[in-house]
């Protein structure tokens, strides 16, 4: 009995033995100085020695380099949020912090990711106090990328409302590209980690359009960011070297550098690389011609419009509709860049090309075909025979997935009277590519009274479609709202009231 006392003595000695070690290992470390936190019109300054004494956090983190890497590591170390509540603050009062290193790096850290998750200011990483030039402290954030894990800290602003820059909703009308623009301004000398580059101006860039805040950065590797216009034009693009575009100013902390753009957004336009979007978009090739899809790419910029302008740099134009863009491509020959159509004219090729803009009141329309496709009535027709089982396609996902297409055919009455008719609607191809069929011998239709209609994979073309809107009217509720057409047969063999797609 003795023993079993002694025991369990001994085992509590161990562990407040062990807590006072992890403490003293802690309270080893000393640096001279305070952490500096703005906080709006509050700021305080606190000792490195104080937040070493204060009650430590243990926690596995996970960080994202650059490359995409993820690194897991045990941190220690105390809560911004904790600090801030000292003060009667908390991360929910700021619209994103900025964290400040001392050798002048700085990153903003936006609202959505500090409505989300803590910031930890962390002194050791795996057991191991940090020493030389991660003290005195280190920001981090839980899954979140590297930069934000700034070392050496030693401020943290804490941001209002005001000193960041909002999103604005503004319906994007161009595409500028930004090599072959640049090609047309004065190139500035840059060096840049003792390389020698070429740049633009960002002013002389935007001297084409009418900016204003905020700019929004995407980069190819899909980390996006928001800036003010007045950051922008103290800046510079860096157009060759290692990770261009790059946006970069002499007077910005290299933390709030960008690199590898793919777009910059102001006012009404898109500036994007060229160069980039030839690795980021899907590669499409016709006849000897290979580049990357165009109408991906316009997607991306957020531009909607029934034709586009297409613009050379020496002022070349042409416009074709939405459906002949959806194959053409965009082509790099060498250090010209050119945009190209399948089973267009060969005039219709645009070299050096500048700009893809929205076609005469092309926004315009885009918006009205939107709305009145969001008025259709509800429909839904189950697909079965693929490889995964059977799939509910409804409107709600042809609205949000496809595109709608229109397509011209002659109807043949009961009494053999024929008439021109104009149908829009989605191709049963495109519904199938959507669903990942790569394959198919024939489709069988079947109708809600049982009546069927096969397909074979020859009868199926860009002509089909499961139309939703009659001459400009949506499809009546007899005929289930959704009816399979093709202008390539007549019209015995189109289906209303579909029930079931079969795929074989």
């Amino acid at each position: 009995m003795n023993f079993k006392k002694v025991s369990v003595i001994l085992l509590v000695l161990m562990m407040l033995f062990t807590m006072g070690c992890s403490n003293e290992e802690a309270a080893s470390l000393s640096y001279d100085g305070s952490l500096k936190i703005e906080m709006g019109d509050q700021t305080v300054e606190i000792p490195y020695n104080d937040i070493y004494k204060m009650t430590p956090v243990k926690e596995t983190y996970k960080t994202v380099t650059s490359s995409g890497e993820e690194i897991v590591t045990d941190i220690v170390g105390v809560s911004l949020n904790g600090l801030l509540k000292e003060q009667g603050k908390s991360l929910a009062d700021f619209n994103g912090i900025r964290g400040i290193a001392g050798d002048g790096y700085a990153i903003d850290v936006p609202a959505e990711i500090i409505a989300d998750k803590d910031i930890m200011l962390i002194w050791s990483e795996d057991g191991e106090n940090y020493v030389d030039k991660k003290l005195p402290l280190r920001m981090a954030i839980n899954d979140e990328r590297s930069m934000y894990w700034v070392s050496n800290l030693m401020e943290v602003q804490c941001l209002m409302e005001t000193e960041t820059a909002e999103v604005e909703s503004v319906a994007l009308n161009q595409i500028v590209f930004i090599e072959p623009a640049s090609k047309t301004l004065d190139q500035v000398d840059i060096t840049y980690y003792e390389a020698d580059d070429k740049g633009v101006k960002v002013t002389d860039l935007f001297k084409s359009i009418q900016a204003s805040d905020p700019v929004v950065f995407v980069a190819t590797d899909g980390f996006e960011k928001t800036e003010k216009l007045e950051v922008l034009e103290q800046g510079l693009l860096k157009l060759t070297g290692e990770n261009a575009p790059l946006f970069m100013s002499p007077d910005l902390p290299k933390g709030m550098h960008v690199k590898m753009i793919l777009q910059l957004t102001s006012g009404n336009t898109a500036f994007m690389s060229a160069n980039n979007a030839m690795e980021a978009f899907t590669s499409m090739s016709f006849e000897d011609n290979e580049g990357v899809s165009l109408i991906e790419l316009i997607d991306q910029a957020g531009i909607k419009a029934d034709s586009y302008v297409f613009t050379s740099t020496d002022g070349y134009s042409v416009e074709l509709s939405g459906k002949d863009v959806k194959k053409g491509i965009l082509i790099k020959d060498e250090d010209i860049f050119k945009v190209k159509f399948e089973g267009q004219p060969k005039n219709t090729t645009v070299k050096d090309i500048y700009s893809i803009a929205a076609g005469a009141g092309g926004a315009d329309q885009a918006e009205a075909s939107e709305t009145e496709v969001a008025e259709l009535p509800a429909w839904s027709i189950e697909f079965t025979g693929l490889s995964d089982g059977s799939f509910e396609f409804t409107s709600d996902r042809a609205q949000r997935k496809l595109d709608l297409y229109t397509v011209e055919a002659v109807k043949t009455s009961k009494d053999g009277a024929s008439y021109d008719q104009v149908w829009e609607g989605y191709r049963i191809l495109d519904v199938l590519d959507f669903l990942q069929v790569e394959d198919f011998t024939e489709l069988k239709v079947v109708a809600t009274d049982g009546y069927e209609m096969v397909f074979t994979r020859d009868q199926v073309d860009e002509n089909m479609l499961l139309g939703v809107i009659e001459d400009g009217q949506p499809v009546k509720e007899k005929k289930g709202h959704v009816q399979l057409m093709t202008s390539s047969l007549t019209s015995n063999f189109w289906v209303k009231n579909i029930a079931t797609i079969e795929v074989k």
